[in-house]
């Protein structure tokens, strides 16, 4: 059974998860200003403005307000019809401002709210022109890291127009016309950390696994706290049952973002290293609904525990969404651990 349940792992692509592809970077415009009044010196109001690459409002997106230093969770909010985001009273000091899709940190910036009043404004950022969310089922994600807007605005046109042909052909299933395109995109532009975090990605899909992870490093190279680069690597180095790199990555991909993404791989680490199983547990029953694969390594656990009516419970909700080829094993396999419970019960009378 514990043979049966690591193949069912190896094996899945979690096309079960539906993720968008990533909205890509947004104009980000953020103004603070003093609440007016007594509490002057000390609140604030955080508003600002997220916008598509044709300078449509970003209507709907998350934005967290979190305090640098702990992450604890401050407000939580969604852009209006017109991409607005707004927080009042908030208190002075150093916070983090996220926007999230789909449980996929887009964007980050750190702000200081000073003790004193007056107007405290960001840097002015340049529009970036990125693509509106579509429905993607494509493993591993892709255009997901952090990349500043200087960043992007800095690509030269060539590598840029190399790089859109690369999403198009990866969108259409073309893995190696979209590898070319992205080596095109490089050649003009070394530093180019989507292009290197998407070649990587292609790479995975492909089964080049040494090609995609020598990609990832490179990218980190340019920026080691690219979040995205370190998931995918994370989903590489578990692919290759590197767990104890897998757990690594995924904690520095935590202090950054806490998607249900990152605690599944962290949690899948945990559990196929036997270590921390409580903790391992708790992260992979907390994204169960998004990533179905939880079940089969709950059930993993449960086995390996003597829990035989808990491995059952967690193979039957895995089971829906179980590849076609693996549903006859699991079945018989729920077979097999109900006529066991059932000689137990009766040994037991």
């Amino acid at each position: 059974m514990l043979k049966l349940l690591i193949t069912v792992f190896a094996q899945s692509d979690l096309a079960a998860s539906r993720f968008a592809s990533y909205i890509g970077l947004v104009l980000f415009v953020i103004s603070l200003t003093p609440v007016a009044g007594q509490a002057a010196q000390k609140q604030h109001l955080v508003q600002g403005r997220v916008v598509y690459m044709d300078d449509q409002p970003a209507v709907g997106l998350t934005v967290e307000l979190r305090t640098q230093s702990s992450h604890q969770l401050v407000s939580s909010t969604e852009t209006d019809r017109d991409g607005e985001f707004r927080f009042s009273m908030v208190e002075a000091g150093y916070y983090r401002l996220s926007v999230i899709y789909n449980d996929i940190t887009l964007t980050m910036r750190l702000i200081n709210l000073e003790q004193s009043g007056g107007l405290t404004e960001l840097n002015p950022v340049q529009p970036i022109r990125v693509n509106r969310p579509t429905p993607a089922t494509a493993w591993p994600p892709e255009r997901r890291g952090i990349v500043s807007v200087s960043e992007l605005a800095r690509v030269p046109k060539g590598a840029l127009q190399a790089f859109r042909k690369a999403e198009k052909a990866a969108g259409q299933g073309k893995r190696e016309d979209a590898i070319r395109h992205l080596e095109e995109a490089l050649s003009i532009h070394p530093d180019f950390l989507e292009a290197w975090n998407n070649l990587g990605a292609q790479y995975i899909k492909i089964g080049k696994l040494e090609e995609a992870e020598a990609s990832l490093l490179r990218g980190l190279e340019i920026n080691p706290d690219a979040s995205m680069l370190k998931i995918n690597l994370a989903f590489l180095c578990l692919i290759q049952k590197r767990y104890q790199e897998t757990e690594r990555l995924a904690r520095e991909a935590l202090l950054w973002d806490n998607s249900p993404l990152i605690r599944y791989l962290l949690g899948a680490a945990l559990v196929l290293q036997d270590k921390e199983l409580e903790k391992g547990r708790e992260y992979l029953r907390s994204v169960s609904a998004r990533f179905p694969n939880s079940h089969a390594l709950l059930a993993e656990v449960a086995l390996r525990q003597g829990d035989k009516a808990q491995a059952i419970d967690e193979l039957e909700k895995y089971l829906p969404h179980a590849p076609e080829s693996l549903k006859t094993s699991i079945r018989a396999s729920i077979v097999s651990l109900r006529e066991e419970l059932r000689r137990m019960d009766a040994l037991r009378r």
